[in-house]
């Protein structure tokens, strides 16, 4: 594998994402964003299992964002602190908070 290809593809971001019962969700859209602009440099998705991934990303910081069904999570990491060999990943497992409800449900009443 020539030097510039085995370069390429050292970064990762892997994990996965749940609800606030710890469920995993599948079908989500995340996005990684570059944390000195907030380009987005990356789109995944994840699994059945709930997993998903970012590959060949830049070591450096970077903000995880998802947003599914109206409930948003964003997360800042840092990329290149975990590394095994030249390979540098970082887990990165993801809560959805729960869905905001009325502390007291309110009844409607006819006048």
């Amino acid at each position: 594998m020539p030097e510039w290809e085995t370069m390429s593809h050292q970064c990762v971001i892997g994990g996965f994402v749940r609800d606030a019962a710890k469920q995993v969700i599948a079908d989500v859209a995340l996005s990684a964003q570059r944390a000195k602009d907030g380009a987005v440099v990356a789109h995944a998705r994840t699994g059945e299992d709930g997993s998903y991934f970012f590959v060949d990303l830049m070591r450096g910081p970077c903000m995880i964002a998802v947003n599914h069904q109206g409930l948003q999570c964003e997360v800042l990491a840092e990329i290149g602190d975990y590394h095994q060999e030249d390979f540098r990943m970082l887990w990165l497992d993801l809560e959805l908070p729960a869905p905001l409800t009325p502390k007291y449900p309110r009844r409607l009443t006819p006048e």
